[in-house]
């Protein structure tokens, strides 16, 4: 069983079943592969860690994110580049506002004002 954890700002999302995905980084250790189980956390290896969910991995599959001032900018999934005109839906659909709000929270948190970003889109079923 692989195990996430997420800011209280998609524990809402990921409770109602609502955000069903995540994008991580590739790491040391292995992700989630297509028919395992996952635990979601919020506060994970904390005090206050709390198990938001489990769930089942359906895909784990490459991730290509591009940012411009603080904007989701484009996405490739499997090297396939997600429509300008759905960047917004793809956003959305990690728990955002739209692409804006991506960008800005990946820019602010993560990516330390990197461009782009290589990593994995893991979903479970709701």
């Amino acid at each position: 069983m692989v195990a996430y954890s997420f800011t209280s700002r998609f524990v809402p999302a990921i409770a109602a079943g609502t955000k069903t995905r995540t994008i991580r980084a590739y790491g040391k250790r292995r992700h989630a592969r297509s028919g395992e189980a996952l635990q979601l956390y919020t506060g994970l290896r904390t005090r206050q860690a709390k198990l938001i969910r489990v769930a089942t991995c359906i895909r784990a599959v490459p991730v290509r994110l591009a940012f411009e001032a603080r904007v989701l900018v484009g996405a490739r999934i499997w090297g396939e580049p997600v429509a300008a005109d759905e960047l917004d839906d793809f956003a959305r659909a990690d728990g955002f506002a739209g692409a804006a709000d991506m960008g800005a929270w990946w820019c602010r948190n993560r990516s330390a004002g990197s461009l782009e970003f290589d990593g994995l889109l893991i979903e479970w079923a709701p």
